[in-house]
């Protein structure tokens, strides 16, 4: 039985991420395990660009002039406020914020248009 007094966390989660646009049909959702509940929002978008790769081929460690071409435009969305990322319902605002995500949170990727 895990002691309840222990600080160590799991080392792999299970999170819900939502996909969805304010116009348009009704995004998709799909559940993932995460290796570990401690990320950034950076990391979030390369994650869901690469699972919307034909090739799957996002190297987490290029230099930004060398990211993909659909990576780099994620992140610029983001930055320009294009796209928003929502976790349990909360606005996540700087690419490099750290997030120590829980088993069952929701990821929200809301894509505002143009």
């Amino acid at each position: 039985m895990p002691d309840p007094t222990s600080r160590e966390q799991p080392s792999a989660i299970s999170v819900v991420l939502r996909d969805e646009s304010l116009v348009g049909p009704r995004g998709t959702e799909r559940r993932i395990v995460l290796d570990s509940p401690r990320t950034t929002v950076a990391e979030l978008i390369a994650l869901q660009v690469h699972r919307a790769e034909p090739d799957g081929g996002v190297d987490d460690k290029v230099r930004p002039d060398h990211l993909p071409a659909s990576l780099q435009r994620a992140l610029e969305k983001f930055q320009n406020g294009q796209l928003v990322i929502l976790v349990n319902e909360r606005q996540i605002q700087r690419l490099d914020e750290a997030l120590f995500l829980r088993d069952g949170c929701v990821i929200a990727f809301l894509h505002m248009g143009g």
